[in-house]
């Protein structure tokens, strides 16, 4: 019979599966000669899934395996973000047939496609291999407990706990007043990590219930996703403004720049319209309930 600790087993298999994903996310990437918007988006998304995860299971994890694991996928989430950014102005634009958009296109891809190769060069050091041998050695020697983590009755009661935190964390930041691109920003993320360590608890404690109708979690990041593509547009389009100096350049993004403005406005009106009291009642006070 296995002396490991049952949560230390569970942790390092739900860790396992989320670096092994990684991984080979990265290496079809690195490899690839096709289309590298869609891929790197997906491996964006595992490797936040990723954080999530180790802060999630931050009390079970040895800190210095931790520390390295965050630096490394935090590293490659800034080394891909411009590239990122740039797909997501070329995915806007793409349907705009005007001859200002077109030379813009071209000036993007062209650092998109520089962007990507460079992403491409760099995805081959998300490899896990050693670290999680490191990780099996330290967290599965036997009858080894977690030591970080308070005695609970079981490793379901442990998840409940941990995500009851996490939960704590965003009422305890709760938005009063008029929103703008940074606070809607702010809330995303806090609803990304609800998100992702709801899955990761549930991986554990089997089904949790929020006690509210789960679909609102996913309208309310889409919302808000939206915004933060507009903010980042916006910011990119008036970085390449300042560095064109033909008129009919110029002309075309302060045009678009205006009208990317006016449609973020817009957007955040319909955001502070949705996001009624009693909706933020709803939700938070779910959270505050945390029924399981």
């Amino acid at each position: 019979m296995s002396t490991h600790h049952p949560l230390s087993l569970l942790v390092f298999g739900s860790l396992e599966k989320c670096l092994d994903e990684i991984q080979r996310k990265g290496s079809l990437i690195s490899r690839s000669t096709s289309n590298l918007g869609e891929p790197i988006h997906d491996l964006r998304v595992d490797c936040r899934k990723g954080l999530a995860a180790l802060d999630f299971y931050k009390p079970v994890i040895p800190q210095s395996c931790h520390e390295r694991l965050r630096s490394k996928l935090r590293k490659f989430l800034r080394r891909s973000n411009l590239g990122r950014d740039l797909d997501v102005i070329i995915q806007a634009l793409k349907e705009d047939d005007s001859q200002g958009a077109a030379q813009l296109l071209r000036r993007l891809k062209k650092d998109r496609k520089r962007e990507f190769r460079d992403v491409q060069k760099k995805v081959g050091k998300l490899e896990f291999g050693s670290m999680k041998t490191k990780l099996h050695s330290q967290m599965l020697a036997p009858s080894l407990a977690p030591t970080q983590a308070a005695p609970v009755a079981s490793a379901a009661d442990w998840a409940k706990q941990e995500f009851q935190k996490v939960a704590l964390q965003i009422l305890s930041d709760i938005h009063v007043g008029e929103w703008d691109t940074e606070s809607a920003h702010q809330l995303r993320l806090r609803i990304k990590k609800l998100r992702y360590s709801l899955e990761l608890a549930t991986s554990i404690a089997g089904e949790i219930s929020l006690s509210m109708d789960e679909s609102l979690l996913s309208q309310v990041q889409r919302m808000l996703g939206e915004i933060n593509d507009l903010a980042v547009r916006i910011r990119m389009l008036r970085g390449y403004q300042c560095g064109r100096k033909r008129r009919k350049d110029q002309a075309f993004l302060e045009k678009q720049i205006s009208a990317d403005n006016q449609e973020l406005d817009r957007s955040l009106q319909q955001w502070s319209e949705f996001w009624t009291p009693e909706r933020q009642s709803c939700f938070y006070g779910a959270l505050a309930k945390r029924t399981f």
